[in-house]
């Protein structure tokens, strides 16, 4: 449900993608800090997203880099596997109706709601670390990266901080939505430009193909655009001076990037089809990859 959802509000209309998660890995306490208790051991008994939030709210400044990572990996391998339950009821015939029936900021704030299983629905969404958002009239769950990244961010590895704010700029503004893009061009540019940096300093990230699916919608938006925000012009097909400009920025500003270096050869090819979106330049944004 996740996946269709994806696909209508980013690319409706537009060609591929696929949305792979990826899974975490374990948790593993040495055994001379397991043996004395402490509040830096990992929580025992049934494990789920707001037992680990409180665990890392409490130790984070404790743990050691390399642990902290593992809890925040862990937990939003668990909170991923949570997600499709909590998609599930929002989307339900039951309830999905209702909850669209109300007001985004009235839901967030639990103000005037009147069914009890919504209201407890979305206090445990909340609870475990999920924010609500709204596309195309619909309400749904994602993961609040934004608090990660604030909370946490400071004290993990680089790796995984870096994780965290690529996820969280997203989740504070998408950068598409029914099918058009909320941002410039020339931001769209810099955090495509900011995933291959991550991506080339972090070759064996456990989540890296999360971040490369990322960096590929952005990447295909950036080099043909959305349905409602086209980077090549409806009536005439040349490409637009807004997106012509961008790319031109991006060379300047990204001068050491595989980005660049693309975008150049892009606008050769576009030079050789008349700044038109033919067949060859659609077929050059779909091969297009800079971060493998």
């Amino acid at each position: 449900m996740r996946h269709m959802r994806l696909e209508s509000i980013i690319f409706a209309g537009l060609l591929f993608l696929a949305f792979p998660l990826i899974g975490s890995e374990a948790f593993c306490v040495n055994a001379k800090t397991a043996l004395r208790p402490s509040t830096t051991d990992p929580p025992g008994g049934r494990m789920t997203p707001r037992v680990l939030l409180r665990y890392l709210a409490d130790n984070a400044k404790r743990l050691k880099p390399v642990q902290l990572d593992q809890e925040i990996l862990r937990l939003i391998a668990l909170q991923n596997k949570y997600l499709d339950s909590y998609e599930a009821q929002l989307f339900s015939a039951d309830l999905n109706s209702k909850i669209n029936g109300y007001n985004l900021e009235d839901l967030i704030q639990l103000r005037g709601i009147k069914e009890e299983k919504i209201k407890e629905l979305i206090r445990n969404i909340q609870a475990d670390g999920f924010i609500l958002s709204l596309s195309e009239g619909m309400v749904y769950a994602e993961i609040d990266y934004p608090s990660l990244s604030a909370r946490f961010g400071r004290y993990a590895s680089k790796q995984v901080a870096g994780y965290l704010r690529i996820m969280a700029r997203e989740t504070t503004q998408h950068f598409a939505e029914d099918a058009a893009l909320k941002i410039s061009p020339d931001n769209l540019g810099r955090r495509i430009a900011a995933i291959e940096t991550f991506l080339k300093e972090n070759p064996r990230f456990v989540r890296r193909n999360e971040v490369l699916e990322l960096g590929q919608r952005y990447l295909l938006a950036y080099l043909i655009g959305l349905n409602n925000t086209p980077a090549f012009n409806y009536q005439t097909n040349r490409l637009t001076n807004r997106f012509y400009q961008s790319y031109q920025n991006s060379i300047i500003k990204f001068p050491d990037t595989k980005f660049a270096g693309m975008i150049k050869e892009y606008l050769n090819l576009l030079g050789e089809n008349d700044f038109r979106k033919t067949k060859q330049v659609v077929n050059f944004a779909n091969r297009s990859t800079i971060f493998l």
